[in-house]
């Protein structure tokens, strides 16, 4: 992992390794492990968007839909594809936006 472009804190950086890195290769045993990973991964993400400020908020949550739009059309109208991010209120707020196949729930 290489944080050269973004110029982060070198806490910051060795928070986002260490949580990358900590995700066993065969997933979690259990619920409440997978839980417990994603809100230490939340609490990292909420940092690195304090430091990137809002304009990245923005960017990274129009590509995450824009991934989640074509993960959608591929899987098809059978599944259901969700993406939640930060975007237009900060880090207090959480939005999502759901497609199943071509079409914006």
């Amino acid at each position: 992992m290489s944080d050269s472009e973004l110029s982060l804190p070198e806490d910051l950086a060795d928070a986002l390794r260490s949580w990358s890195l900590s995700r066993p290769p065969g997933g979690f045993a259990s619920r409440p492990d997978l839980r417990k990973h994603v809100k230490q991964g939340l609490a990292v993400a909420r940092r690195l968007a304090r430091h990137l400020g809002p304009h990245e908020w923005q960017r990274l949550f129009r590509e995450g839909r824009e991934l989640a739009k074509r993960v959608a059309h591929e899987l098809g109208p059978a599944r259901r594809v969700t993406y939640k991010g930060l975007a237009h209120g900060g880090l207090a707020f959480l939005t999502s936006v759901t497609w199943q196949g071509d079409r914006e729930l």
